[in-house]
């Protein structure tokens, strides 16, 4: 494992070398409020104050509670995060992408993805030239 990885109850959050913050959610988590200030709170800290794309790998995630979900799109984010790349992988995720997604007003362009490979390309064209 990378030795920049922050770890929380719910993933692994780190800065790619394209500068690209990824999150890898952990099998069958069940997201709440605090998980969700915990992976914000990593994700300031990945991103080392610089705006920046995020790929959330959720492809595994069990739930996503409401208050979680308000806390991710309540605008704070926009402070951290240019764009987020949800990365799904079956018909549950989906489901809890799309409700994201449609539920909540996301404070930056948010899009659903079956792949990682898809989902860095949609990332690397919301990154600021150099």
């Amino acid at each position: 494992m990378r030795a920049d990885v922050i770890e929380t109850r719910t993933g692994r959050i780190w800065l790619d070398d394209e500068g690209i913050v990824q999150s890898m959610q952990l099998d069958g988590v069940e997201q709440v409020l605090a998980d969700a200030e915990e992976n914000m709170a990593a994700t300031r800290r990945a991103a080392g104050g610089v705006r920046r794309p995020m790929l959330v790998d959720m492809s595994r995630v069990k739930s996503i509670n409401r208050e979680a979900r308000v806390r991710y799109t309540d605008g704070s984010s926009a402070q951290v995060v240019l764009a987020v790349a949800l990365v799904i992988g079956n018909p549950l995720t989906r489901m809890i992408g799309n409700f994201f997604i449609g539920m909540n007003h996301a404070p930056v362009p948010t899009r659903l993805f079956d792949s990682r490979r898809e989902a860095l390309e949609w990332l690397r064209s919301k990154m600021s030239p150099a």
